[in-house]
């Protein structure tokens, strides 16, 4: 399944530390979006100068199935350039946060039932908190603005499902909400 994401990180530009910032304004001029995403660090495998890690958060609502295949991922050495540092949680019940607690990854809730201001701001506090650099949306079923996504862009990836809208509810789990789908393009 990793082999499959497309990251969309699009153009990447390898500067010296000292030129960053005049290299940023000057892409920043012809393309606002575009964002340091790492720095170049030596020590990598056998000794080669490789990107830094990137810190990533996972967002997750529920069983965190998703988040468990991340960590294993992790664990086996298949996300070589990513480190998962935080798993933000919408749901204090949710199983996902056992899930971090196990992989000694910090675990927060920050409740879906806050007005939608005050929950992402609680959610941009951690993400400064920890640093974090890429945004995972593994079973995430909160709705983020567009306002938040902004903050974030080409950073956010999502890897749930987007049928959820349209085949949820009682009976909607797993393998049956991709086979309503299915039946209803039939």
């Amino acid at each position: 399944m990793f082999n499959t994401y497309n990251m969309g990180v699009g153009m990447t530009m390898i500067v010296a530390k000292d030129d960053a910032d005049k290299a940023l304004a000057a892409l920043k001029e012809k393309r606002p979006d575009a964002y340091v995403i790492g720095e170049v660090v030596s020590g990598g495998r056998e000794g080669r100068t490789m990107l830094k890690s990137a810190r990533i958060a996972v967002f997750v609502s529920g069983g965190g199935t998703n988040l468990q295949a991340l960590l294993d991922a992790q664990r086996d050495g298949k996300i070589p350039h990513g480190e998962i540092a935080l798993v933000i949680s919408s749901q204090a019940c949710a199983y996902a946060l056992e899930r971090a607690e196990k992989a000694n990854v910090p675990a927060h809730t920050v409740p879906s039932s806050l007005i939608q201001h005050d929950f992402e701001a609680a959610i941009e506090l951690l993400l400064e908190q920890y640093k974090i650099d890429v945004i995972v949306l593994a079973g995430f079923l909160s709705i983020l603005s567009e306002n938040f996504t902004k903050k974030w862009p080409r950073r956010i990836l999502n890897i749930h499902p987007s049928l959820i809208p349209s085949f949820c509810g009682r009976g909607h789990v797993r393998l049956k909400v991709h086979e309503a789908a299915l039946a209803r393009a039939a």
